[in-house]
């Protein structure tokens, strides 16, 4: 397995990706879908507000973990700890693992890689959000260094955890 920053000579592997994760999802309350076709995918890929690192098994895609540098909308929504600098801050964003690779751990190393990555780039904090039944998911995130902080509805009938994390 090796990792790298997701290209434009990605987008079909990450598309097929996207679109196994939406046919699959275990709980459609803990994700939102994402848009799989080539143009979106590619519009993405180029979007400068994402860095989005791919975890490779010879020539197939098998997972990806993404950073999003405007942390969404969350700290124009919540008011985050005083000790917590959000011009700092950087969200842990989407990450998919395809089905074949889930439950060997890669998850949990693509997290880490993304946090390596985040610290590289000078990010001190990190938050994300995580469904609470999302046990998975949860699990890596609390491994990683990632703590509880708030309940949140994220959209309409899509309750999450707020999580956050001092990077270094």
């Amino acid at each position: 397995m090796y990792f790298r920053k997701i290209t434009t000579l990605d987008a079909e592997k990450l598309s097929g990706l996207i679109k196994e994760m939406n046919e699959n999802l275990f709980n459609k309350s803990w994700f939102l879908t994402m848009e799989s076709d080539l143009n979106n995918v590619i519009k993405m890929i180029n979007n400068d507000r994402f860095y989005i690192l791919g975890a490779f098994d010879g020539e197939d895609l098998a997972g990806i973990a993404s950073l999003d540098y405007k942390n969404g909308k969350l700290p124009q929504k919540y008011e985050f700890p005083n000790w917590c600098n959000i011009s700092k801050m950087v969200e842990f964003s989407f990450s998919i693992v395809a089905l074949k690779y889930r439950g060997k751990g890669l998850m949990y190393d693509l997290l880490k890689k993304i946090k390596e990555i985040a610290i590289s780039q000078g990010f001190e904090f990190a938050c994300c959000t995580v469904h609470n039944d999302n046990y998975p998911s949860k699990k890596n995130l609390l491994k990683i260094g990632f703590s509880y902080y708030m309940s949140i509805e994220q959209y309409t009938e899509f309750p999450r955890n707020l999580m956050l994390m001092k990077l270094n």
